[in-house]
């Protein structure tokens, strides 16, 4: 099943506003949310959060305890119980225009799921919309995600630009050459957190189950085999680029991009190694921008969507 990922770098983005004209602009598919959107309130703010308007027809998944509100404003087509799920699922179609709270699955296990449930009641051939969070590492699994479209801000303030600049470093991360995905690709990547392989015969030199920033022997593994390949199925964050920071001829595969996003706010003189890479990215990807001061055209992998001129288009 397509499924199509939003996300947004930072609060105020506009990631809502880009989920609102896809939904307008594509062909209605299945929408839903990491955890809870739609809610009146920010939760950790305490200020009004904007909603998206579901227009007649719209097909949506969310848990029951948010219908109540809806009445006869939605028809409920399906119902997906535990244990399959952690909590009952409903997909509805709505009746009329309609502001719903959206509440899905919110680990990678779920998500997977519910896309097994949707193909067997019929609709495989629709695309799955999912509301996402910068923080879940899953959605841009390879298994989840075939194009991501991202709210990027480029804000005045030093903090949030250099969050948005570690982002970018993350799109911008070159793909592993054929002969290295294919030496990885002939493991069984899903059962490890890291594999450690030789590049000459791709046989395994080391493997772990164990986060990477958290495992002892990786990095005593790494020193007597500093030149090889290293892949990365769990976060790479600040301390772990730290811990590799000396093996400089190491060359480090990231299983997909979000898993690079826990480096958090970087310096402006950062800049990724050459030898840091990524092993699956979405098959289409889009990026629109919501841009205070002038960005820096080299630090975007591709054309990027005016998100102000997508807001007036809406106002």
């Amino acid at each position: 099943m397509y499924t199509h990922v939003v996300l947004g770098t930072d609060k105020n983005a506009g990631k809502t506003t880009i989920l609102r004209e896809i939904l307008s602009a594509e062909p209605p598919g299945i929408v839903t949310s990491i955890g809870i959107n739609g809610e009146a309130t920010d939760a950790y703010e305490g200020i009004g959060k904007p909603t998206i308007p579901l227009m007649p027809g719209q097909l949506a998944v969310t848990t029951p305890r948010w219908l109540s509100e809806a009445g006869g404003s939605v028809e409920v087509l399906e119902v997906f119980l535990p244990p399959a799920q952690n909590q009952p699922l409903a997909l509805v179609s709505t009746r009329q225009p309609l502001e719903l709270i959206l509440e899905g699955p919110n680990t990678k296990s779920g998500i997977l799921q519910l896309k097994k449930d949707l193909e067997k009641s019929g609709y495989q051939e629709s695309t799955l919309f999912i509301d996402g969070s910068i923080d879940r590492q899953f959605l841009l699994h390879p298994e989840i995600c075939d194009q991501a479209s991202f709210a990027l801000l480029w804000s005045r303030r030093l903090p949030q630009q250099n969050k948005a600049r570690g982002f970018l470093n993350a799109l911008n991360l070159s793909k592993a050459p054929q002969k290295m995905s294919h030496q990885l690709r002939q493991h069984k990547l899903e059962n490890f957190k890291s594999i450690l392989i030789q590049s000459s015969t791709g046989r395994i030199l080391y493997s772990s189950t164990e986060s990477p920033f958290m495992d002892p022997e990786l990095c005593d593994a790494i020193a007597q085999n500093p030149q090889e390949i290293l892949w990365l199925g769990g976060a790479y964050t600040r301390s772990l680029h730290q811990k590799l920071a000396n093996f400089r001829e190491l060359r480090i595969v990231l299983d997909h991009i979000s898993l690079y996003q826990n480096l958090g706010v970087e310096h402006q003189s950062f800049k990724p190694s050459p030898y840091l890479m990524v092993l699956n990215t979405p098959r289409s990807l889009n990026l629109y921008l919501r841009q205070e001061e002038p960005l820096p055209g080299n630090l975007l992998p591709v054309k990027p969507v005016n998100l102000y001129r997508v807001e007036k288009a809406w106002n």
